[in-house]
């Protein structure tokens, strides 16, 4: 309430009524999953405001969460707010990224469409650079590695959270389930996907490999890897070929004098203490690309896949390169 009274003054002094709101008409694992509150708040005209208040559960994962917000929602309609007093810390910015409207103790509130409601504040959503165009979302590059393995055919049209958190290409890595339901969230947000059924036996579905593959080559995509030349001996076994060394392994390229490896930033790290750093390209050494994911997850046979491959050399000036992609890229039919 104090939250409420600070975003708009004028309601401060005011009479707020708060009272528990029955989720009856709602599916058994909703009203298992959170309480329900009406706050009333003096409105703009004559009529007060009813806001809903959700109070979850603190055991939800981001996915529950998501659920129980958007079926409380989608009755109560948007003056509809999430209590995050209690929820993973880690998922308010989520909830910020997914337009989920919260409000956390008395100390920050995110509401755009209540916002709306109210003549002199503007909605977020409706925010804008400075070149007058609005924001676009960035693809995460967790979101563009799952993209990748679906072109590949690595991972089915169709999966839940669980056949995901099971497949092969993760075999090696530690995904939690909250940053695999962030990911296919985005996609869906994005257009890559869309989602069937809810709660537990929500499931995730790819839109066409056509579809996917013409939206991914407009898409904004985030920063996912940099490459830097080195004088470091091949690490053990944590690294995976790139560039054109793993480009010469898909079509008919030569191999390159230089080879390239493609390693997760925390193997970069140990590599780092193992020979120092040159920039002297002169010399022979090892083109190492830095990932911000783990390019071990979805590789094929010890390559980075054919995707994240094609997308690290996308703007190869060689027209050499560029045909081999092309051959590359025509084993799946893109």
């Amino acid at each position: 309430m104090r939250t409420f009274e600070t975003l708009f003054p004028t309601l401060r002094g005011g009479k707020l009524l708060l009272k528990e709101k029955s989720l009856s008409n709602f599916p058994f694992w909703v009203k298992t999953a959170a309480r329900a509150h009406t706050l009333q708040i003096p409105g703009p005209g004559a009529e007060p405001l009813d806001v809903t208040l959700i109070e979850p559960n603190t055991q939800l994962s981001f996915d529950q969460l998501l659920n129980v917000y958007r079926q409380i929602a989608q009755k109560t309609g948007p003056r509809t707010l999430l209590i995050a007093d209690s929820i993973n810390p880690k998922h308010r910015p989520l909830l910020v990224k997914f337009g989920i409207e919260f409000v956390y103790r008395d100390e920050s509130i995110f509401a755009p469409s209540l916002a709306m409601m109210f003549s002199r504040l503007h909605p977020y959503k409706q925010r804008q650079n400075m070149e007058g165009k609005t924001v676009a979302q960035e693809l995460h590059p967790f979101s563009l590695k799952l993209l990748s393995a679906f072109l590949c055919r690595q991972l089915p049209k169709e999966n839940s959270l669980q056949q995901l958190l099971r497949r092969p290409g993760q075999a090696e890595e530690t995904v939690s389930l909250s940053k695999l339901s962030s990911a296919m969230n985005e996609l869906v947000q994005l257009g890559f996907a869309e989602t069937s059924g809810r709660g537990p036996k929500k499931t995730f579905i790819f839109f066409s490999t056509n579809a996917v593959w013409t939206h991914l080559s407009s898409a904004s995509i985030a920063p996912f890897m940099k490459t830097v030349h080195q004088f470091n001996e091949l690490p053990n076994k944590d690294y995976v070929w790139a560039g054109e060394t793993a480009l010469a392994d898909y079509s008919d390229l030569a191999k390159p004098k230089t080879p390239t490896i493609a390693v997760s930033t925390k193997v970069h790290r140990q590599m780092k203490g193992m020979k120092a750093e040159t920039s002297n390209l002169s010399e022979t050494g090892v083109y190492v690309q830095i990932w911000k994911e783990n390019p071990k997850v979805f590789s094929i046979k010890g390559k980075l896949n054919p995707i994240e491959l094609y997308l690290s050399m996308r703007e190869h000036p060689d027209e050499r390169v560029q045909l081999a992609m092309k051959t590359m890229l025509g084993e799946y039919d893109l």
